[in-house]
């Protein structure tokens, strides 16, 4: 993948798709015998070879398509990582590009995209979705900055977190704020504590 201030481009490489072969000078040399048995054995194998070749044609098409539209809206991030990611959900891009979302699903499992700032698999691009409609990457972005920017000698309980997140019209339970500061590695508000 290449970025600029202008475009986002995106190829793809030779080592993931598998290679198919087919011997035409032997399948030539079969074709002339008059053995109607073997006509026909050759001609099915020609046309499995042809179906499967269609395939992963296919496949690579649709792989290169994700990961160009994937690149494009995360082009924010490639070009600052400390930006972050955009958010952006698996049946949004589905929509986007016409595909099923068992497609896009499949396309992003295990193919990765190799950028400026190292190697990523293309699924970690999308956004988990939250019931309450925010995305998990949104909740645990804004549980890090407020934790960031609180008051180190009275650090902000989860449940006064929930509380300022529900302020700027993201829902979270307290539970929920527990959870996602685990994640995140942060410490209890009594471990982050800082005593004079």
């Amino acid at each position: 993948m290449t970025i600029n201030d202008e475009e986002v481009s995106v190829s793809e490489t030779k080592y993931k798709t598998p290679l198919l072969t087919f011997n035409t000078s032997y399948f030539e040399e079969l074709k002339h015998q008059d053995d109607k048995t073997v006509h026909h054995y050759i001609g099915e194998k020609k046309k499995e070879y042809d179906i499967l070749q269609a395939g992963l044609e296919k496949r690579k098409e649709t792989i290169l398509r994700v990961g160009t539209a994937i690149a494009r809206h995360q082009a924010g991030f490639f070009r600052n990582p400390e930006d972050g990611l955009a958010s952006l959900q698996l049946n949004d891009l589905a929509q986007e590009l016409q595909l099923n979302e068992s497609t896009v699903s499949r396309a992003v499992r295990e193919s990765y995209i190799q950028t400026q700032t190292g190697t990523y698999e293309l699924k970690s691009f999308l956004s988990r979705r939250t019931s309450g409609g925010d995305s998990q990457d949104q909740l645990e972005k804004q549980i890090r900055e407020l934790v960031d920017t609180e008051d180190k000698q009275k650090p902000l309980s989860d449940q006064t977190i929930s509380e300022k997140m529900a302020e700027a019209g993201m829902q979270l339970s307290r539970r929920g704020v527990t959870k996602y500061r685990k994640n995140l590695s942060i410490p209890s508000s009594t471990q982050r504590k800082i005593r004079n």
